[in-house]
């Protein structure tokens, strides 16, 4: 009786250790004020805020992703239009947003912080414009520091995946972006300088990321690199009169470490993000596609001026094109007195954390091809027609001596053609054809040499 008591009281005693083990991993430990929330069911939290706020009838839409909110450009303002410049998130594709910014540079022949007026981004397209505005103003500088803190994140983070992490603290990569960051700017990189003005140093750029609600949705959160005032407390609801629409939440006074692990910190990817108390998290669950929160930025902060070329980059998709969204924010665009365009490579068989460098470098490739084919020359053409007369005859130059190679081309064609034909009745097809083909080569190395 006494061994049945004993044996039944052990098994008793060990039955509930089987659930509380497999708890431990899923249950967030308690951790010390200021640490980051940890565990796989906070993890689960945010994707249901994000649910709730994307689907309708679940949640609510954070209203600063709605057009109608948007205030127009004033018809009496005469001062130059603006460009802005919007990037996508999109983890390891964000090198599609490099390639981009190469072809760009390199076709206009200034770096891609003289050619924009804002720049805004999420998750890897807000590294990327905090990147711009620290680095943007020397010739390829932005892009050459964003690829080897890519190269980084690929071979240090994404390499490194574990799914008993992700089952215990809630995010499948370690963690380095930090260390990362500050072995490649330093140690002491503010967004905002001290001794800058108020519109800090560089190109004004914020990255954007996502904070929790008090009623249980999401709503973004700037990380900026200038200083703004916000309007006074009558004005801030609305419309002022000039143009001026509301402020978005955010801040300047931060680390430069500290804007890359919020705007990046993808639920199941990263760990959230801490600031002054503050949890934060990837900037997609709110915007991926920042361009609407960009346009309102640049209506607070530029009342009533007339916006130039909206330059919108994606990551890629496996189907690249308008979608639905993409009328409705060209409509806006045009209201302001803009252009806008929207550029989004085809991308298929490439993952959020791939790290087959041999599949990356040949996404760069396709991308710099399409982009050269399909968006380069509309881009830069209407980049040199808003950016000033320096700007504008550079491009004419350039559109002038194109124009001339292709006057030459042409009779350089037409005197092959008239010699091939002037032989047609004396010789065989095949001798014509290789003749003609001859003449054609020599015609085209000749032009180029001029």
């Amino acid at each position: 009786m006494v061994l049945g008591v004993k044996t039944a009281v052990r098994v008793v005693a060990r039955v509930p250790r089987v659930p509380l083990n497999v708890l431990r991993w899923v249950v967030p430990r308690r951790r010390a004020k200021g640490a980051p929330d940890v565990g796989l069911l906070p993890t689960m939290k945010w994707l249901l805020l994000f649910v709730g706020s994307s689907v309708p009838g679940i949640g609510r839409v954070f209203k600063a992703n709605s057009i109608e909110s948007l205030p127009p450009a004033l018809a009496s303002y005469a001062g130059r239009p603006l460009n802005i410049l919007c990037m996508d998130g999109g983890g390891i594709r964000g090198r599609n947003l490099l390639v981009a910014v190469e072809e760009i540079e390199g076709k206009m022949g200034k770096p891609i912080g003289q050619l924009f007026d804002l720049v805004g981004g999420t998750s890897i397209g807000g590294c990327g414009a905090l990147f711009v505005n620290k680095y943007g103003n020397s010739m390829g500088e932005a892009a050459r520091m964003a690829r080897t803190a890519l190269m980084e994140l690929q071979t240090r983070c994404f390499a490194d995946q574990s799914g008993s992490r992700l089952l215990r603290f809630g995010h499948l990569c370690r963690d380095h972006r930090r260390e990362m960051l500050l072995e490649l700017c330093g140690s002491s990189q503010p967004l905002t300088p001290p001794g800058a003005g108020s519109g800090g140093s560089g190109v004004r750029a914020f990255a954007v990321a996502s904070r929790c609600r008090l009623r249980g949705s999401l709503e973004p959160f700037l990380f900026r690199t200038y200083r703004f005032k916000p309007p006074s407390r009558r004005r801030r609801r609305g419309d002022n009169g000039q143009g001026r629409g509301e402020v978005l939440p955010g801040t300047c006074v931060a680390q430069l470490w500290q804007a890359v692990e919020a705007t990046s910190a993808a639920p199941a990817i990263f760990p959230r993000a801490r600031l002054r108390g503050m949890l934060l998290a990837d900037g997609g669950l709110v915007a991926n596609d920042p361009t609407l929160l960009t346009l309102k930025e640049a209506c607070a902060l530029w009342p009533g001026r007339r916006v130039g070329l909206v330059l919108s980059l994606g990551t890629g998709a496996a189907n690249p094109g308008l979608f639905p969204g993409d009328d409705r924010v060209r409509e806006a665009v045009q209201a302001m007195g803009g252009v806008y365009v929207r550029y989004q490579p085809p991308v298929r068989g490439i993952s959020f954390i791939e790290t087959d460098e041999s599949k990356l470098t040949e996404m760069e490739e396709a991308t710099r091809r399409h982009f050269r084919y399909f968006a380069c020359r509309d881009v830069c053409r209407r980049l040199s027609a808003s950016r000033g007369p320096s700007l504008r005859g550079s491009w004419d130059k350039m559109a002038d001596s194109v124009h001339e190679t292709c006057e030459q081309w042409r009779d350089a064609c037409a005197a092959a053609w008239n010699s091939w034909w002037s032989s047609w009745s004396n010789k065989s097809s095949a001798g014509v054809i290789h003749e003609f083909e001859a003449d054609l080569e020599t015609a085209a190395w000749g032009s180029a040499g001029e």
